[in-house]
């Protein structure tokens, strides 16, 4: 006999065990109960034995022959294999064969079986979510001032580079970042009053905010980024690409622009784990629904998109309005309540980065909306070559962090 129960929809079924069921606990003097966890399955005869499985995203499968008297439950993670290291019952493509040869071997004919397949439910995990925003450590308060600075344009030198001083760590990362441009390798700088005569006030509050983002975006696991550091290199493309629009068109202060475009993705930071557990629903979605939308996918997926996420993370960090603005509509400027020029070129430069700096992110980019972006801006077709050609060297390569424009 099957049946289902409606709590967090669990999959139950009466069996008989060949032996004492692992896990089996005592239910009164003739009931028992077994749970059946994810990648597990288990097949018996009749006795007094309900199984269940708390399947939530997961799908679980309940079959039985009542003329043999053969029964068993199988719990699914996953569709199919997503790499070499193959654990067959945790995915339906290989587990329910499995499943269901078991069945014959116990007794059970095919033709004969009943089933109940349940689960496959889109659980996002917002609780989750919102405490990994809480967890994930803020950037330090000295670059904090200087976003401030940069949103206000004060470029003042004595207070920048005391804000520096303030933070050991942030400034030898800043010199790190500064020394791994093209230009500097043949000019070394080895100090913070050095970086300020070489580089000038504009370009080290730069390499401040690069530095106090590298760390947040250089992430371990394999979710957004198909490399490691992809998320990162990504994030330094598209703000070279960014300013360089802003120099081209007027419409937002090129060192506010390139901050933008650096920050733009930093909700990806939060969700990476989740995306990397949920991987094989999104390559099947992205790479073979092509028609998808990715930020449709997330919301589908994880209840949310890197975009919102970005927004409530810079609220909490207290960044800038523009900038929170720019996190939040780089995929939908045209939706932005305010600071939509500077949404524009950031949904332009992250366009732009995407086409030539494939292969680091499961997203791809949205090629057709490459012209209206530009439209949207001001800028002719033609002009696209001149913007690409005047992109500092590295600006989409796979190595060290692009040198911003001067």
């Amino acid at each position: 006999m099957l049946s289902k129960r409606n709590d967090f929809r669990p999959l139950q079924a009466a069996s008989r065990p060949p032996g004492p069921p692992r896990g089996a606990q005592a239910r009164g003097p003739s009931m028992r109960r077994l749970h059946v966890s994810a990648g597990e399955s288990f097949v018996g005869r009749t006795q007094p034995l309900v199984l269940e499985a708390y399947l939530a995203s997961c799908v679980g499968l309940a079959a039985y022959d009542p003329q043999g008297g053969v029964g068993g439950m199988a719990h699914f993670l996953l569709p199919e294999p997503v790499s070499s290291a193959v654990q067959p019952e945790k995915y339906a493509a290989s587990g329910v064969p499995r499943f269901l040869r078991r069945l014959e071997e116990a007794g059970a004919r095919r033709e004969r079986l009943r089933a109940v397949i349940a689960g496959g439910a889109l659980v996002g995990p917002v609780e989750e979510i919102a405490q990994a925003i809480e967890r994930l450590q803020p950037i330090p308060q000295a670059a904090l001032k200087i976003l401030r600075l940069i949103d206000e344009e004060e470029y003042d030198i004595r207070r920048l580079a005391a804000e520096l001083r303030t933070d050991q760590v942030l400034a030898a990362r800043t010199l790190k970042v500064a020394n791994s441009v093209m230009f500097a390798n043949r000019n070394p700088i080895e100090s913070i009053d050095h970086a300020l005569m070489f580089l000038g006030v504009n370009l080290l509050a730069q390499f401040v905010i690069a530095a106090a983002i590298e760390q947040t975006l250089s992430l371990p696991s394999a979710g957004y980024s198909l490399c490691r550091g992809g998320l990162y290199r990504h994030a330094v493309g598209t703000a070279a690409a960014c300013e360089q629009i802003a120099r081209t068109t007027g419409r937002a202060r090129a060192g506010l622009a390139y901050t933008a475009g650096l920050l733009h993705d930093v909700g990806k930071a939060v969700l990476d784990q989740f995306v990397a557990g949920a991987a094989p629903l999104f390559y099947r979605r992205l790479h073979e629904e092509k028609a998808c939308d990715f930020l449709a996918v997330e919301q589908e997926v994880l209840g949310t998109t890197h975009g919102e996420t970005g927004f409530e993370l810079a609220a909490r960090w207290s960044f800038p309005e523009s900038l929170a603005e720019a996190i939040r509509s780089h995929h939908g400027p045209e939706k932005a309540g305010c600071h939509a020029e500077l949404c524009s070129l950031v949904a332009l430069a992250n366009l732009i980065t995407g086409r030539f700096q494939a292969g680091m992110q499961i997203d791809r980019p949205d090629l057709p909306a490459l012209a209206p972006r530009m439209q949207a801006l001001g800028i002719p077709p033609d002009r696209l070559p001149h913007i690409l050609d005047a992109l500092p060297p590295g600006a989409f390569a796979a190595g060290a962090a692009a040198e911003p424009a001067r």
